[in-house]
């Protein structure tokens, strides 16, 4: 899935030249992982931005930018999820309740 954060780290890798593997030796990660965030699967944590910004050569407004990116998709995925959640396990009228009688 395609998410703002993911872009821009796309677009950042794009231009350094960077390879999946070179981003995740750069930015002390694993390949996998690179890879989900690239893919938009993952979104970085905090810490993992600060390695990001070096590996990356991020300016201040560039960090600033991407960590609001990743505020946003953090929560976009979490509203994702709890709609997911009720869609998955809706109410139903007439079933028993799950709650455990004592």
């Amino acid at each position: 899935m395609e998410t703002r954060t993911s872009a821009f780290l796309r677009q950042r890798v794009a231009e350094l030249g960077f390879s999946l593997v070179d981003l995740a030796r750069e930015s002390d990660s694993t390949r996998e992982y690179s890879r989900r965030l690239l893919a938009g699967m993952s979104t970085p944590s905090s810490e993992k931005i600060n390695s990001l910004v070096m590996a990356l050569g991020l300016t201040k407004q560039q960090e600033d930018e991407l960590r609001e990116m990743a505020t946003v998709d953090r929560a976009d995925h979490d509203r994702r999820r709890r709609e997911n959640r009720s869609e998955n396990y809706p109410d139903l009228p007439g079933m028993p309740s799950r709650k455990v009688k004592a």
